[in-house]
């Protein structure tokens, strides 16, 4: 069996990894750049890549740390190095990502330089559940001679990430702003807002990170979204506001119908899915860039159940994810899973629409997992017949980092989570956040309302707020 994937980052490289481990299973990785590590390979470039005509494939920013420690990052049969941080660079990450190609012994099948422009479904038959099962033609381009050929495969992998197409909303008359305005994408360093009025659109990690790196040199910097505010404290140059009503020559308008004036607006907005490649045979549709259907489990196209997309979901364990969907779908490809027939796979995927209706979540929740993904992990290992060797001490660690992100956006990277065995752990940062604040505060900003110190539990060390 051949099988083609679309990708050379984290989801595309731990597919090759199970794929090449599975006898019968002959894969092949097409990565456009001329290395591995996807989104996590940094460049200071940005706008057109000359070699693709398309936007440059990195999200990356300079002094970007990761949101999730280290400890519980990588994949199960190849941990990270133990080391002096818990969060650490983009560059350790990328690091990370080669050493496990190499480890795996992964880069005699993959193609560097090379481009999936199209993929269509052909000689559709029938597998032994009566689900059409076709064979697909994949144009590849070869980005150094220019040359396309076709392939075909048994199966497609699609490993492209979702941090590519940058999510654009339309603000009433952004078009009289005089300032600046851009997408996180091309950001890269605080410099050039030196000295600026900032304000930033949209309040998840990054645009909560890239906030706290401009207010170092930035005059002011304002978060704008729905439902503030948020719990965490922040410098005295950083403020909250609700979304952006219209914009003004030399500002904006929020919801509140309270103004500022700015120079200028970055979006933080986030990203769309999307996929180019795909042939409109394929039956993928993207509603509004942010559904993906019809999956299975955020995953096996229910028509065509070999198309596989490896890491749909959001507000997940990455790693962990991109690890348990690919050997899900690798036991359907050995013939050892059975997988339900497609109208029972389409009703499954109505429930969870269903389900995530009655949760309130709006369209661009689609593939939200949060507090999901523990019980969607154990489906997936348990119908497949793997263990599912996630440790309960990963989970504690995963919702602790999260509450310390939630309410010290300023200090929590710099915590530092030591494993102590399967159920136990010790978080500790009250050395390095009582440091940080020194030196983020350095220049006399002061936390907003917000006195801090430490209070002790067992295993961990919490700054608390006295209000």
């Amino acid at each position: 069996m051949k099988v083609c994937v679309i990708g050379g980052g984290a989801a595309g490289l731990t597919a090759l990894r199970h794929l090449s481990s599975s006898a019968g299973i002959t894969p092949t990785l097409y990565e456009q750049s001329e290395h591995v590590g996807g989104v996590w390979g940094y460049t200071d470039k940005t706008g057109e890549d000359e070699r693709t005509g398309d936007e440059i494939h990195t999200v990356m920013y300079r002094d970007l740390k990761t949101n999730l420690p280290k400890e519980i990052m990588g994949f199960l049969d190849f941990p990270f190095h133990k080391g002096k941080t818990s969060f650490v660079s983009h560059e350790q990450v990328n690091q990370y990502l080669h050493e496990y190609a190499d480890h795996f012994q992964l880069r005699s099948s993959i193609q560097f330089n090379h481009r999936v422009v199209h993929v269509t479904p052909h000689l559709a038959e029938y597998d032994s559940e009566n689900n059409p099962s076709p064979k697909w033609l994949v144009s590849v381009k070869d980005l150094q001679l220019g040359k396309e050929e076709i392939e075909e495969f048994d199966s497609v992998m699609v490993c492209n990430g979702h941090f590519c197409k940058p999510f654009i909303p339309d603000i009433v008359n952004i078009q009289v702003f005089q300032g600046e305005v851009l997408h996180s994408r091309d950001y890269r360093s605080p410099e050039i807002f030196a000295n600026k009025r900032v304000v930033v659109l949209g309040c998840g990690p990054s645009g909560v990170d890239i906030s706290l790196e401009i207010a170092q040199v930035a005059t002011e910097v304002i978060i704008s979204f729905r439902n503030p505010p948020l719990e965490s404290s922040f410098p005295a140059n950083v403020r909250q506001a609700f979304s952006i009503k219209s914009g003004k020559s030399n500002g904006f308008i929020f919801e509140d119908n309270q103004e500022c004036d700015c120079d200028v607006l970055l979006l933080c907005t986030g990203y769309k899915y999307d996929f180019p490649f795909l042939d409109q045979q394929c039956g993928v549709i993207v509603e509004k860039g942010k559904q993906v259907t019809p999956l299975y489990k955020h995953m096996i196209h229910t028509k065509y159940p070999t198309l596989c997309f490896v890491g749909i979901p959001f507000h997940v364990l990455p790693f962990y994810l991109f690890e348990v969907q690919v050997r899900y779908f690798v036991k359907y490809l050995e013939g050892n899973l059975r997988l339900p027939t497609e109208s029972q796979m389409n009703t499954d995927l109505l429930e969870d629409r269903n389900l995530r209706q009655r949760m309130g979540l709006p369209l661009s929740q689609s593939h939200h997992l949060g507090p999901m993904q523990w019980e969607y992990y154990h489906f997936l290992a348990q119908h497949a017949g793997f263990p599912l060797e996630l440790k309960p001490v990963v989970r504690k660690i995963y919702e602790e980092a999260g509450d310390r992100r939630r309410l010290f956006a300023s200090f929590y990277k710099n915590d530092m989570v030591r494993i102590l065995d399967d159920e136990n752990y010790i978080y500790d940062s009250s050395s390095v956040t009582l440091s940080s604040q020194l030196s983020l505060f350095r220049s006399g900003r002061e936390l907003q309302d917000h006195q801090m110190t430490s209070k002790v539990y067992p295993g961990m060390t919490w700054p608390v707020k006295h209000m």
